[in-house]
């Protein structure tokens, strides 16, 4: 048996009705795109290679915020921590109490909230550890272990993740989501629900 894909495609008026909601935003593909697959990240190798566990002396620093701009492509990415730890001897943020809010030409792409993120100030990259939830225009993102490319503009899990909307929900174990094109990809144990609204009948 063939695992089954979604990809999901953001935007437009949020009143259409169901069938136009299920034929303009999900087509089901047979394997994750190769795009898609180089850039799922391998988030261990990011998190124990560039921290070595033995060298932790860090500089800390309380309700810190921090910014990343990319002025050729007026991306902004604005990070608040209660609390961030600079690592001696690396490119590593540890943060904790944090609320990311990623930006697109001045407008809000999406915001993510977790207890605890690792930025990579080098690859310009963060790790939002643990439970994550996060909101993407008409959508709401409750997931775990998600990593975010700021220069690629893609947010990646292969950790269980849902997407709540007012008329359906999505949940599987593996994401991808490219901002830059509204878009989603979702595969491996896909589980879908909808809502199916009666029309008024007409006096």
């Amino acid at each position: 048996m063939k695992r089954a894909n979604f990809y999901i495609l953001i935007g437009g008026a949020t009143s259409i009705s169901l069938l136009v909601v299920l034929i303009a935003l999900i087509i089901i593909s047979p394997t994750l795109s190769k795009k898609s697959r180089q850039a799922l990240p391998d988030i261990d190798f990011h998190i124990k290679k560039t921290i070595p566990q033995d060298s932790f002396a860090s500089i800390t620093i309380k309700d810190f915020t921090l910014k990343e701009l990319e002025k050729s492509k007026e991306l902004e990415v604005i990070i608040n921590a209660k609390e961030c730890n600079f690592i001696h001897t690396s490119d590593m943020v540890m943060c904790t109490h944090v609320t990311c809010t990623l930006f697109d030409h001045k407008n809000i792409s999406a915001s993510l909230k977790t207890d605890k993120a690792f930025v990579n100030r080098t690859q310009k990259a963060i790790f939002l550890s643990g439970s994550v939830l996060g909101h993407m225009k008409d959508l709401i993102i409750h997931g775990s272990d998600i990593y975010y490319n700021f220069l690629q503009q893609t947010l990646t899990t292969d950790k269980s993740i849902m997407y709540t909307h007012p008329d359906f929900s999505l949940c599987s174990h593996q994401s991808f989501i490219d901002l830059k094109n509204n878009r989603i990809e979702m595969s491996n144990g896909v589980v879908s629900e909808f809502t199916m609204h009666d029309k008024q009948q007409q006096p």
